[in-house]
């Protein structure tokens, strides 16, 4: 079967998203980047895929990253397929937005602006996979994309100010482990979530030099803050001035949540 489930535009460009089980037309599919949903279902399993096992979570087990039991669980879900169409079509998915700012996921285009930025200094936060020791930043912020997005519900994000495609900021979450020297190196701030059962998220963010002191990193903060239900902490070395006050901002005006700053 093959049916196109889903339309919708993408920078003044029509998108159409199809679910198949025929696997030369999701190969097809896949080779122009049309997206497409594969549909696995009993009479699929070890039909020219080259595994049986339609129930390893293996990405290389299908014939796209996107699969489903279920036609219309899929067309019940308009967000998944919005997500699945932008995958397909390279272009970052907006997170959150002000009136004055968006926030979208990265891309690998991103690259030479993500360097800059962190560049510029003035960190609070995590810096993983654009550490130093990288040697192939590009490579490295395309595998991100690729998977961390999907596989987590949560990664870095770009800040852009409307009307200007470059990012000015880079603001988001990682899994929080808890420091055991915090008393002495790092103030926590810490913001109640709407689920306090789920695994806390650290808060980082860089802002470009030019962009500082203008609100711009509270803002975008804080309506991201407000798509993740569960605690927040934000680390801040209790030598950076500017870092303290800016944590303690974004602790005290993030309007759906009760705020706990320690420091």
């Amino acid at each position: 079967m093959r049916a196109k489930v889903f339309t919708t535009m993408i920078k003044g460009e029509s998108y159409d998203l199809w679910i198949s089980d025929e696997p030369e037309f999701i190969r097809e599919c896949v080779g122009q980047r049309i997206p497409v949903i594969e549909y696995t279902h009993d009479d699929t399993v070890g039909n020219d895929r080259g595994t049986a096992d339609m129930h390893c979570s293996a990405l290389d087990s299908f014939l796209t990253p996107w699969a489903t039991y279920s036609v219309d669980a899929v067309k019940n879900d308009p967000e998944y397929m919005k997500k699945v169409v932008h995958r397909f079509a390279g272009v970052p998915l907006t997170v959150a937005e002000t009136n004055v700012l968006i926030i979208r996921e990265l891309c690998e285009s991103d690259v030479e602006s993500v360097e800059r930025i962190f560049a510029e200094g003035s960190i609070s936060g995590f810096t993983d996979i654009w550490a130093e020791n990288k040697d192939d930043k590009k490579a490295a912020l395309r595998e991100y994309c690729r998977l961390h997005y999907d596989l987590y519900g949560y990664g870095y994000y770009g800040i852009e100010i409307k009307g200007d495609s470059d990012i000015i900021g880079v603001i988001g979450f990682r899994e929080y482990v808890e420091q055991t020297k915090i008393g002495g190196e790092y103030l926590c701030f810490e913001i109640k979530g709407m689920d306090s059962g789920l695994s806390p998220l650290e808060l980082g963010y860089v802002m470009g030099k030019k962009y500082r002191r203008k609100g711009y990193c509270v803002a975008a903060c804080r309506e991201l803050i407000k798509k993740m239900p569960g605690d927040i902490f934000i680390l801040v070395d209790r030598n950076n001035i500017p870092g303290v006050k800016t944590a303690k901002r974004i602790s005290v005006q993030t309007d759906i949540f009760d705020s706990d700053s320690s420091a």
